[in-house]
């Protein structure tokens, strides 16, 4: 047997011995193919219509309306779904947005317009909101000017009525 034989066999033996002696752990001699992909990525959260429905309140009720389909929140939804949940949202809130509470802001710009007008105005519309009521007047008031919602022009002819007339 030549050298290098006799060295190959011993280091074979010795392996197999310390394999065979080894402690109950897993076999050191065992090489282990290294990983050539990825670790598997983490399963994200499955969110549902109401984690969506959720986060579309959140955005509402800290005032920041904006489109969040994007989201994880409500990626999986549909359009329809999401349409759904938004319509959910502002449904659950449409006594509020509806609610219309003049600023200090508003009466101030209320007074100017009506000092703006004569006596003679004035006086029409005050018999305007005797006659067909505050309501009638203001929807009036809001279809005559540009950007301003119906319950503005409310708000505006009951100001008129309990301060004006």
């Amino acid at each position: 047997m030549d050298t290098r034989t006799a060295v190959a066999t011993i280091a074979a033996l010795l392996l197999s011995t310390l394999a065979a002696c080894g402690n109950d752990g897993p076999d050191k001699t065992t090489i282990l193919p290294l990983r050539t992909t990825s670790p598997a990525p983490m399963p994200s959260p499955v969110h549902d219509f109401e984690d969506c429905q959720a986060l579309l309140d959140r955005a509402y009720q800290a005032d920041d309306v904006r489109d969040v389909s994007g989201e994880p929140e409500c990626e999986a939804l549909t359009a329809a779904e999401y349409r759904e949940a938004v319509a959910a949202v502002l449904t659950e809130h449409k006594d509020e947005i509806l609610a219309y509470e003049p600023t200090h802001t508003d009466k101030a710009v209320w007074d100017v317009a009506w000092e703006a007008i004569g006596p003679a105005q004035r006086k029409r519309i005050c018999r305007e909101i005797e006659a067909t009521g505050a309501e009638a007047v203001g929807v009036d008031l809001a279809d005559g000017s540009a950007g301003r919602g119906e319950n503005e022009g409310i708000a505006q002819a009951e100001y008129y009525e309990n301060e004006k007339c």
